[in-house]
């Protein structure tokens, strides 16, 4: 059963209008129901989650995105998944 990334997914599908409104193509920076973060390049928005949450799961996705493309950026440094519950 996946647990991972559940908060952002369900946060991320509720709000997409809104979201792709007022950020259009970017690339956010998702963690709880919060964005954190937005960029037009993929790997700047990754870089800032990785240096803002460190190993903790976090989502990086643009809202105009139909397909949800769901994504661990820390795995792609090679950093070991970190699941921290402080908000």
């Amino acid at each position: 059963m996946e647990t991972i990334l559940v908060e952002e997914k369900r946060f991320l599908e509720a709000n997409r209008e809104k979201l792709q409104e007022q950020y259009g193509d970017d690339f956010l920076v998702i963690r709880g129901n919060q964005v954190h973060g937005h960029y037009k390049d993929l790997d700047d928005a990754t870089s800032f989650g990785v240096y803002l949450f460190g190993r903790g799961p976090f989502l990086v996705q643009s809202a105009s995105e139909q397909d949800t493309v769901h994504c661990i950026p820390v795995l792609a440094f090679g950093i070991p998944i970190q699941e921290n519950h402080d908000s």
